[in-house]
């Protein structure tokens, strides 16, 4: 049947047909509580079996006797309850319970059968688990590997499931918990098992924690070093004691070969970006230099680009733009900016109002163009 019962029809056209569903409690008015086929071992807790008969018919008004049977994993029977009916009966579901108490029961697969007479009509299935295994079972991780951290907003960055190797690179692996389920206190040990293409532990990392809010989150990292790691499909695993709650397969690639530039070859145009709030009108410092900043009446982010190697440029005059933009990567402002290796100043200004009614809360973007060529980038928040 669509409930998981096993109907095993009636020697006879038109027998009694049972069907069984599994429950914690059955209440004063019929009701079902807790219907299925995985229960908690618990104190002073039962399974119920209510076997809803169809069909009744009492030959030669003879009574009907039936069997409820309560096996283990090993078709050992526990607990047999015979019931009967006299035509004077009105009944039509069958009820017996099975206690599940600690002393009394352990975790694993169990089964109830209705026989009639002596002849077997239906059986049903069902899973006893701990109270622990219940808790992972309600405990969810999702691991999520990237190349690093912003450190200002916690932004993971370059979110990926390929990694080349090289120097001084990692894989971040982060492991955001949730627990639908009210668990009380107690200590949980949670481990990251990174493994190689072999399948041999590379690294673990064991963390174990007193208790956790209804979202929380964890962390491990490897080095993709070339003197570390090999190409290959690697993997790693997120355990929960001992039972793996989330698991993801990972590539890591051999750096491509880059070829080495011609001695007439000049390096890229690179620059600096500072942001501040102004500068000292009398000095010329930079003044409120920060990544945050509070958004105020009259008050302003100023960016400097300050560049390196400026002679690269050949001489010639070039034309850089600035291009603000909101977390999303959206540009909201653009400045362009000419510059002539003459400048005695060495470097590129812009600013933004960060007035109320112009920025919301958030993360912001300064990028510096050379032409289209994106040559320098910078986050900061606004609060």
């Amino acid at each position: 049947m669509e409930d998981s019962t096993f109907i095993y029809p009636s020697s006879e056209p038109g027998g009694i047909n049972a069907g069984i569903t599994l429950c914690k409690s059955v209440r004063k008015n019929g009701k079902r509580v807790g219907s299925g086929t995985v229960f908690t071992i618990k104190t002073d807790e039962s399974v119920r079996a209510c076997v809803d008969l169809e069909n009744i018919r009492f030959d030669k008004g003879r009574s009907i006797t039936f069997h409820v049977d309560w096996l283990d994993a090993e078709d050992n029977s526990m607990f047999l309850k015979r019931i009967d009916l006299s035509p004077a009966d009105s009944i039509q579901t069958l009820l017996s319970s099975l206690s599940i108490n600690p002393d009394k029961r352990i975790p694993g697969n169990y089964k109830v059968r209705v026989y009639l007479f002596r002849e077997l009509i239906a059986e049903k299935k069902f899973r006893l688990i701990s109270e622990a295994q219940a808790e992972m079972e309600r405990l969810k991780a999702k691991l999520t590997l990237c190349h690093s951290v912003d450190k200002i907003t916690g932004e993971r960055i370059g979110i990926d499931t390929v990694f080349t190797i090289g120097d001084k690179e990692k894989i971040r692996a982060f492991a955001d918990i949730t627990d639908p389920g009210k668990r009380g206190s107690g200590e949980m040990a949670f481990l990251f098992d990174w493994t190689d293409t072999a399948g041999k532990s590379l690294y673990r990392k064991e963390i174990t924690i007193s208790s956790l809010d209804s979202a929380s989150l964890l962390s491990s990292a490897i080095s993709i070093s070339p003197e570390n790691r090999q190409p290959g499909i690697y993997q790693i695993k997120f355990y929960l004691a001992e039972d793996v709650i989330a698991e993801q397969r990972f590539e890591i690639k051999a750096a491509p070969v880059v070829a080495k530039p011609e001695k007439h070859e000049k390096p890229e145009i690179k620059a600096v970006l500072t942001l501040c709030l102004g500068t000292d009108k009398k000095t010329g410092e930079r003044t409120g230099i920060d990544t945050v900043f509070t958004i105020k009446e009259n008050e302003k982010v100023r960016v400097f680009a300050d560049l390196v190697n400026p002679g690269e440029l050949g001489g010639r005059k070039s034309e850089f733009h600035f291009d603000w933009a909101d977390a999303t990567g959206k540009s909201f402002y653009r400045k362009e900016v000419d510059f002539s290796p003459g400048d005695p100043a060495g470097s590129l200004t812009s600013s933004i109002s960060i007035a109320p009614g112009k920025r919301e809360p958030g993360i912001y973007i300064c990028r510096l163009y050379l032409k289209k060529q994106k040559i320098a980038e910078k986050k900061f928040r606004l609060k």
